[in-house]
């Protein structure tokens, strides 16, 4: 979806946008659930390209947008998902 124009792949792309606590429950939430960490991320913009107005996104870089997207659908719907338990 992401980097098309590029040569990163989905996953570089989430190890290199977004925060480590972004990734890491990115990575839980996909191991629950079943299904890879590139799916949900790709169902997660998604959803906040269809609830953000253009004109608070547009111009703004991939991975700025990337995060905010990951941030706020954490905070939108963190009842319906596990935790991200500290490093061990």
């Amino acid at each position: 979806m992401w980097a098309n124009d590029s040569d990163e792949s989905p996953g570089s792309f989430i190890g290199e946008h977004l925060t480590i606590f972004q990734a890491r429950w990115l990575l839980t939430q996909s191991e629950a659930l079943g299904q890879s960490r590139n799916d949900l991320f790709e169902a997660i913009l998604r959803e906040w390209f269809l609830s953000v107005p253009p004109v608070l996104w547009m111009g703004k870089e991939q991975g700025e947008i990337a995060r905010r997207a990951v941030g706020d659908f954490i905070l939108w719907h963190y009842p319906d998902f596990l935790p991200v338990a500290g490093s061990q």
